[in-house]
């Protein structure tokens, strides 16, 4: 039994405890409650500033365009004006819980009405910034749509070019690519000079037009980049297609493991499954395999982006790992093979090219270095250096004929083909024309493939955006 100098002394070290305790109360209340009042001022200051934008953006876009704006400057003055309500008794209050409770109302309020206004200004001030550099982006477009042109036309060399390489049924996909494309850069044309008519006196027609325009370069884009890419999915199309398979089988599996709508995924999930069966049928050489490894990729993007809501983050960065993996592979097959093409032609490289190359090399480093940070960031370098790459490839390159060092004009018949491709000409010519392209399985010929907010939350930390909104219920 404890003696009463022991029981002495364990009350006062109780006692002494729940000072310490009352005291840390006290602070964390006072701190939140001076959070409270600041965050208070500078919501009503916003809603101030918000209303004076409003009354801009009716001159400018339209009274129907701003209602839901409208309604959020309203619900901010609502919450503003029940947080001075609240305000008086916060500050006045001398139990810390109480004071507590009151700070933390009073933020949790804000939260939920000034974010909504938050992002509705950004939107309205992101449409006007649009629209102040509309002859800016019109011209950049235009600048564009003469690329994309360009690009058609090397397109179209560079069909006629692997046509003489690969079975006619292997690029059944392609052959109306170069069709579509031009549809679609003329749809371009005519939307950009909707566009630049509409500009001095209908900025927002102008805008829209212009957006229309980009759909259809991005469009066309997608039509020439497939016919870019052609040579190197094929090259190694049996390595891409059974790689494919097997990561929208992952996410298949997702898909079962997950707790999933099935309304929402039963028909993304029967398009993954039709995906599959195609490219087994091109694996078997019964089907188009690139129009099998575009509808591979298609389908899987849209699980993934269906699917995202529902991982963990561990489970999300995985994936996205996985992904920028399997990108980084494929754009260091097309950069390997870009270089070798562009040491086999030393002489009749020019500089664009070789700066092309140069451009490609760096976004595939920029995709290994950001690989364990940023795996989304990765695979974007990794697809952008592959794009830049099979650019280089297919950059037709003049050829030479008779004695070496001696140009003649015209295309040629390896025009824009690869140092390989043009071993298999020099071949298939020096056989004087007794080859059999009957026999050509590319399926067999290797692989080269190679591996300023508000927010609330309660009973933790918070971050209160870039504006250094920040508190904590209960930890003040």
């Amino acid at each position: 039994m404890p003696s009463p100098s022991e029981l002495l002394a364990r009350r006062v070290v109780t006692g002494l405890a729940a000072q310490q305790a009352a005291q840390v109360d006290a602070e964390s209340a006072a701190r939140a409650a001076q959070e409270a009042n600041r965050q208070l001022l500078s919501a009503d200051e916003q809603v101030r500033t918000a209303t004076d934008e409003l009354n801009y953006a009716r001159a400018q876009f339209g009274l129907n365009s701003t209602d839901e704006f409208a309604r959020a400057i309203e619900a901010g003055k609502a919450a503003v004006s029940r947080g001075f309500s609240a305000q008086a008794q916060m500050n006045s209050a001398t139990a810390p819980a109480e004071q507590l409770r009151l700070a933390t109302a009073i933020m949790r309020d804000l939260g939920a009405n000034m974010n909504p206004l938050s992002t509705i200004q950004a939107s309205f001030a992101t449409k006007r910034a649009e629209q102040a550099s509309l002859p800016e982006r019109i011209a950049e477009a235009r600048e564009r749509l003469a690329e994309e042109l360009t690009d058609l036309e090397r397109a179209k060399s560079e069909l006629s070019s692997i046509s003489t390489l690969y079975p006619a049924q292997m690029l059944a996909s392609l052959q109306d690519n170069p069709e579509q494309a031009e549809a679609l850069l003329t749809s371009a044309r005519s939307a950009l000079d909707t566009a630049e008519a509409s500009a001095p006196t209908d900025r927002a027609h102008a805008a829209s037009a212009l957006d229309t325009a980009l759909r259809a370069l991005t469009m066309a884009n997608h039509q020439t980049d497939a016919i870019f890419s052609a040579k190197s999915d094929l090259d190694a199309i049996r390595d891409r297609l059974v790689a494919a398979i097997s990561s929208i089988s992952s996410d298949i599996t997702d898909v079962n493991e997950l707790n999933t709508d099935p309304a929402v995924f039963n028909p993304l999930v029967a398009d993954a499954h039709a995906a599959i069966a195609e490219a087994q049928a091109a694996l078997a050489n019964t089907g188009d395999p690139l129009a099998a490894l575009e509808h591979l990729r298609m389908s899987e993007a849209t699980l993934d982006a269906a699917l995202e809501p529902l991982r963990t983050k561990e489970e999300a960065y995985e994936k996205a790992r996985t992904a920028a993996e399997a990108q980084i592979s494929l754009a260091d097959s097309a950069v390997s093979q870009a270089e070798r093409y562009v040491q086999g032609r030393r002489g009749a490289i020019d500089l664009e090219l070789r700066s092309t190359l140069n451009n490609a090399e760096t976004a595939l480093s920029a995709a290994r270095r950001s690989l364990e940070d940023d795996p989304e960031a990765a695979s974007t370098h990794a697809m952008n250096a592959r794009a830049l790459a099979d650019s280089v490839m297919a950059t037709p390159i003049q050829n030479f004929g008779g004695a070496w060092g001696q140009p003649t004009t015209g295309n040629g018949s390896y025009t824009g083909s690869s140092l390989g491709d043009f071993l298999l000409w020099s071949t298939l010519f020096s056989n004087s024309g007794s080859h059999h392209r009957d026999d050509f399985d590319p399926f067999h010929s290797g692989s080269s493939s190679s591996g300023s907010g508000w927010s609330f939350a309660s009973g933790g930390g918070s971050d209160w955006g870039s504006g250094g909104w920040s508190s904590a219920s209960g930890s003040f």
